[in-house]
């Protein structure tokens, strides 16, 4: 990426590539204050696309560049319904980046409507769930036990 990418440089290389580039990009946008600003609109956009990985970026986005959990897990939370395996997958990175009360509630919508990809991730991420939920007080006994019951 160069010193001073454009805003549609930028945009492009946040909506179609991995994980690091996107960091690359958030990383960027922090350093720029008034790029984050003059972007913001374009990705909270994404948050209510109909296509489900879209809206795990826009999720990953709004939390990196804008600290919005509520609009990230908003997003989150339809993506896990929809029953979208892969994003599903997916948006396991961005709800290890919530607060434990949002990320255990989206844990066990996860499991709830989503329960062969929940069982499915691997131990480490089953480890973090569990903790999540675990950690989430009185309603982490609720949140641990539709876990339990959806995904064994």
């Amino acid at each position: 990426m160069s010193d001073t990418p454009t805003f549609a440089n930028l945009l492009t290389q946040w909506r179609t590539s991995d994980s690091d580039v996107r960091e690359s990009v958030y990383v960027h946008l922090r350093a720029n204050p008034a790029e984050a600003a003059a972007v913001e609109a374009f990705l909270r956009d994404d948050l209510t696309n109909p296509t489900p990985w879209r809206r795990v970026i826009a999720a990953e986005a709004v939390v990196e560049l804008y600290g919005d959990e509520d609009a990230a897990a908003a997003a989150l939370a339809w993506v896990l319904r929809q029953g979208d395996l892969p994003a599903a997958a997916d948006s396991v990175a961005v709800m290890r980046k919530l607060a434990t009360g949002r990320a255990a509630l989206l844990v066990s919508d996860f499991a709830l409507h989503a329960p062969e990809t929940f069982r499915a991730l691997p131990a480490y991420h089953l480890r973090w769930a569990g903790e999540t939920v675990v950690r989430d007080g009185e309603r982490g006994a609720e949140a641990w036990l539709t876990v339990f019951g959806h995904a064994g």
